[in-house]
């Protein structure tokens, strides 16, 4: 089921809220991604803290708090520059917050989005609706996003003749076997919206998060002990196939809604 999503926004969208419904989940979130975001010559990761620096003033003085951002430096990914090459991500706690806030950026930002250009150059932007498919766990009550997790991503493809219904299914069934792990973290499913390349060739991707590199760990052995992997397979062998996923450090450089109010 190759490219199914290469379709008009409203009528993904309106998929999306039909299994957000489904899972009783109250909405889907929007984010953003600027990909492939390489450093000018003669400019460092310093001179980028810089520009942010001056960009979250500039959301400051707007009111604006719906936007949490991240940097995302790669770990484990292939045909990477691994010292001058980062991912921005930036998640709105609703639709409407992402209208105003980017029509604030593009109005009012252009000096700032200079600020950016000169520090890198980033080849792709692209927007997706992130939805949870498994909720967190997490034992220290902790709300909202770490200062520093860790993140990775898997690009996946409905295989042919499989339902929506059949998806959701595999996801309440292996939620419970992380649930029962203890998994602390939650794990999303984010759908392209706007943004990706005309040959992408997957659905969605999917996005696991993890505290530290010691909980990574942990969990990946508590993992293997309780024949995780076999689980996955049985659960969503036939429903999706996903590439080998890239691991990114995280490093959050702006806290919005809904943790901010």
């Amino acid at each position: 089921m190759k490219n199914i999503f290469k379709i008009v926004l409203p009528v993904v969208l309106l998929f999306i809220s039909s299994i957000s419904v489904a899972q009783q989940q109250p909405n889907v979130t929007p984010m953003e991604f600027y990909s492939n975001c390489e450093f000018q010559p003669g400019k460092t990761k310093a001179d980028l803290y810089k520009v942010i620096e001056k960009w979250n003033k500039f959301n400051d003085r707007s009111n604006d708090n719906s936007y949490t951002a991240f940097l995302l430096t790669p770990i484990a990914a292939s045909n990477v520059d691994f010292e001058n090459t980062l991912i921005w991500m930036g998640i709105w706690d609703n639709f409407e917050g992402m209208g105003n806030s980017l029509e604030n950026y593009y109005n009012n930002g252009t000096e700032i989005a200079e600020d950016f250009n000169s520090v890198w150059k980033c080849n792709s932007h692209a927007f997706v609706a992130s939805l949870t498919t498994y909720e967190e766990n997490r034992k220290d009550k902790h709300e909202g996003p770490r200062e520093s997790e860790i993140f990775s991503f898997s690009d996946c493809s409905i295989n042919e003749g499989v339902t929506y219904a059949d998806l959701l299914k595999a996801d309440a069934k292996y939620s419970a076997f992380l649930k029962k792990l203890e998994k602390e973290d939650p794990v999303f499913r984010l759908f392209p919206t706007a943004g990706m390349p005309q040959d992408a060739s997957f659905d969605f991707k999917m996005m696991d998060i993890s505290s530290s590199w010691s909980q990574r760990g942990s969990e990946t052995q508590t993992f293997v002990n309780n024949g995780g992997p076999l689980k996955q397979l049985e659960t969503y062998g036939s429903i999706v196939s996903c590439d080998s996923p890239r691991v990114y450090q995280m490093e959050r450089v702006r806290l919005g809604k809904p943790w901010v109010k």
